[in-house]
């Protein structure tokens, strides 16, 4: 079975290996909001490093957003680095490249 691993880096900076997909996005980063609710007024921003995903889907994608949306919400600054092209087709085939705070690695 596919996994993916949310790994913390520091206060604020993850980085999620593996599989994010419809058989992961469940388990992925269980306590997440409680984790980023800690962080407020602790950090500037969250940084998400993408560059070990291996696979992704739309199910994927969605979690992205979700994650997006909770940060907005809270008040919270996000930036998704190190993000694969697997991830920037499936944003852009659902017109969605400009709504994630993706960070170009050029």
């Amino acid at each position: 079975m596919a996994q993916v691993e949310v790994i913390k880096n520091g206060d604020g900076f993850y980085s999620l290996k593996g599989d994010l997909n419809r058989d992961t996005v469940m388990k992925c980063w269980e306590g997440r909001d409680a984790e980023l609710s800690s962080l407020r007024g602790k950090v500037q921003e969250i940084q998400v490093d993408l560059a070990e995903i291996e696979n992704v889907d739309t199910a994927g994608l969605a979690w992205i957003v979700h994650l997006t949306k909770y940060c907005l919400a809270n008040e919270l600054v996000l930036k998704i680095t190190q993000v694969p092209s697997s991830i920037i087709n499936l944003a852009t085939l659902s017109n969605l490249e400009t709504n994630l705070p993706i960070q170009s690695t050029e």
